[in-house]
């Protein structure tokens, strides 16, 4: 005697082949890189960012713009603009000045683009105080 197929006993070897087989198409950590990459940081014991990075893009400069919003109520100004030299490695780091955004609370936002082809990278801060906390800004008043 012959063991029946039926649709049910090919079902179930299907889905579990389906549940374990790996699908290389779908990974989470295939998703292209970035070709322009921005890390911000403030600059302790100044009013200024220090912004850095790194790019695959065949580029030996690239334009930083700072921006400031200080208000929902108030247009975002423009503080600053400059090109930046990037390194033969791909990477660039550079100290950005957020005078006159010395308005606590206010975000400072740098966009760094490529001139050639108009790809950029965005990073904001809050501006604070120059320095770091100190003992001192713990005692009472």
């Amino acid at each position: 005697m012959q063991p029946r197929i039926t649709w049910k006993s090919l079902l179930v070897p299907a889905l579990l082949g389906a549940a374990l087989w790996p699908c290389s198409g779908f990974a989470a950590d295939s998703a292209p890189a970035s070709p322009l990459t921005l890390t911000l940081a403030r600059a302790v014991g100044a009013e200024g960012v220090i912004a850095s990075g790194t790019t695959t893009l065949p580029v030996r400069t690239l334009e930083a713009t700072v921006y400031a919003t200080f208000s929902h109520d108030l247009p975002t100004a423009v503080l600053s603009r400059r090109t930046i030299p990037v390194g033969a490695n791909g990477a660039f780091s550079v100290s950005l000045s957020t005078a006159p955004a010395f308005f606590r609370d206010a975000i400072v936002t740098v966009v760094i683009r490529s001139p050639k082809d108009g790809l950029s990278a965005t990073a904001s801060v809050p501006v604070t105080g120059p320095n770091i906390d100190t003992p001192a800004d713990a005692w009472p008043r």
